[in-house]
């Protein structure tokens, strides 16, 4: 109340300088309702403990992310290893199953390695396989030789007696025609 009784307040003043407080505190101030509010030291601890709680918490959700991010990083990086691995143009595959081969097939430089022993000629060997039976392949083709160089020999030879014998025949056939001619002219 005022001194003439009433209940109603003095207009809000505004302060046109500022008040020097000569060490003297403010007390008793109630919770803040409006941004301009003045606060406590207290309140502002408290909204401190809460902003570092929150803070905390932020960090520990970032620090979790952080972890979640790294792992999803390296399964993608796992996952296009293998899918680049597997993602092989099929065309470009050697089949396991067998089948005919369609285009060249470029080794690098890399080995075919644990051929079995080759059973037929059409069959591929090894080198080491090479090494090892190539005297006895040596053998063989000049075996194959020899049979063949009979067999020229052979051939030759039975044309050969062949030309005689018909050379013997005509021979003998001339002599018969001489001597027939003799024995007709001598009587």
């Amino acid at each position: 109340m005022d001194k003439f009784g009433s209940s109603r307040r003095a207009p809000a003043r505004s302060m046109l300088q500022d008040l020097d407080m000569k060490d003297y505190r403010i007390t008793g101030l109630g919770e803040p309702k409006d941004d301009a509010d003045a606060v406590t030291k207290e309140w502002v601890d408290d909204q401190l403990k809460r902003i570092l709680k929150d803070l905390e918490a932020l960090q520990s959700e970032c620090n979790q992310l952080k972890m979640d991010l790294k792992r999803m990083t390296r399964e993608i990086n796992d996952s296009i290893k293998t899918s680049t691995r597997d993602k092989v143009d099929r065309t470009e595959c050697v089949s396991t199953n067998g089948g005919k081969m369609s285009i060249d097939l470029d080794m690098q430089g890399h080995a075919i390695r644990n051929l079995p022993e080759g059973s037929r000629s059409d069959e591929p060997v090894t080198k080491g396989w090479y090494a090892k039976n190539w005297q006895e392949l040596v053998a063989s083709m000049q075996s194959r030789i020899n049979d063949l160089e009979k067999k020229i020999k052979s051939s030759r030879s039975k044309r050969r007696v062949s030309e005689i014998d018909d050379h013997d025949r005509s021979i003998d056939s001339i002599k018969t025609t001489l001597e027939g001619w003799h024995a007709s002219n001598r009587g």
